[in-house]
C-alpha cells in the first residue's frame, strides 16, 4: 500500500487476498460497549475488532493519562490473533474519517515498525453507503497466534512527559495541542479535571484536516497548511500531544498523509502532564 489512506473500491476488490488483515476500530467514550455491539450488528467482512480501551490502551495508573500505551508484550500478541505478520498488509477502519481509535491503531503499527497499514476512506459509514458487503461472523484467529508479532520499537516516534518538560524553552522543538480550541484556552475543560495547555504550546484542532463533508483535505491543501504550522521546525523536533494521547494521532495522520512526515507523539498528553501540579500550566 503506497498510501496512508485506502479506498472501499480498492478494498472491496481484494477481501479474499490472504495478505490483507482489516481492523474495525469502532468506539465511543461515551459508551465503551457500544463499538463491541455495532461490530456484533455488522461489520466489513473477515475484519477483527480491536477494542480502544482493552486492546489499544492499558490500565490507568496514579501517574499515567487517561488513555495509557497498551502493555506491548500483550498487543504484539493480540497482532498475532489478528493474523498480523510483518508481510501483511492491514487496513483500519472507525465510523467515519476523523474518528479516533483507528487512528491510534495505525500509529501503533507504526510503532512497532509495520509500515503497510492504511485507514480506510470513509470508514464503515462510507463502506455501507456504497452498499458493500457486510458480515456478522467473526473471523478465526491465526493457528499460530501463540507466537507473538516480531515488535521492532521505532522510539523516535515518542517521546515522554520529562522530555517534554525539558524542551519548554528550547526553541528548536514545537509543541502542538490538537484539541478543541475551547480546550486549549482553558475555557471548557468538560474532561480533565484542570484546564489549560502546557505552555508554549500552539493549538491545531485535529478536526479541521476534514472537510464538510468529512472526507480528508486535498493532501498538497493540508502540506502547505501544516509546513506553515510548523514555521520551519524539522517534523523530527515537532510533538504532537492531546487530551489523552488518541485525538492527537489524528493530526500525526494527517501530516503522513499530506507528505509531510510522521511528527513526534506525546502519549501522555495534557491527562497525564496535570497529574503533578508542580508542572506549569497556561490559560
Amino acid at each position: 500500500m503506497e498510501s496512508v489512506l485506502f479506498s472501499p473500491e480498492k478494498l472491496v476488490e481484494i477481501l479474499d487476498h490472504k495478505n490483507i488483515a482489516i481492523i474495525d476500530c469502532r468506539y465511543k467514550l461515551s459508551d465503551e460497549k457500544a463499538g463491541i455491539q455495532e461490530y456484533k450488528d455488522g461489520h466489513i467482512p473477515g475484519a477483527f475488532y480491536a477494542h480502544m480501551k482493552n486492546d489499544l490502551s492499558s490500565p490507568i495508573t496514579p501517574s499515567s493519562g487517561r488513555h495509557p500505551l497498551p502493555d506491548f508484550e500483550i498487543f504484539c500478541q493480540k497482532l498475532s490473533e489478528w493474523n498480523i505478520t510483518p508481510e501483511t498488509h492491514v487496513i483500519v477502519y472507525d465510523q467515519e474519517n476523523g474518528s479516533m481509535a483507528a487512528s491510534r491503531l495505525w500509529w501503533l503499527l507504526k510503532y512497532v515498525s509495520h509500515n503497510s497499514v492504511a485507514m480506510l476512506d470513509g470508514g464503515y459509514a462510507k463502506w455501507v453507503k456504497m452498499g458493500f458487503p457486510v458480515s456478522t461472523l467473526v473471523p478465526s484467529q491465526n493457528k499460530l497466534s501463540y507466537i507473538p508479532y516480531p515488535c521492532m520499537f521505532q522510539e523516535n516516534m515518542l517521546v515522554s512527559t520529562q522530555f517534554v518538560l525539558s524542551s519548554l524553552h528550547d526553541k528548536n522543538y514545537i509543541l502542538i495541542d490538537a484539541r478543541a480550541r475551547d480546550r486549549f484556552h482553558g475555557e471548557n475543560e468538560t474532561i480533565d479535571p484542570v484546564a489549560g495547555h502546557i505552555p508554549g504550546a500552539v493549538n491545531r484542532f485535529h478536526g479541521i484536516s476534514l472537510t464538510i463533508d468529512n472526507n480528508y483535505r486535498e493532501a498538497d491543501d493540508l502540506k502547505k497548511e501544516l509546513s506553515d504550522l510548523i514555521s520551519g521546525h524539522s517534523i523530527e523536533n515537532t510533538i504532537i500531544y492531546c487530551g489523552s494521547g488518541v485525538t492527537a494521532c489524528n493530526l500525526i495522520f494527517a501530516f503522513a498523509f499530506s507528505g509531510t512526515g510522521i511528527p513526534k507523539l506525546y502519549a501522555g498528553s495534557w491527562s497525564e502532564w496535570i497529574r503533578d501540579s508542580t508542572r506549569p500550566i497556561a490559560r
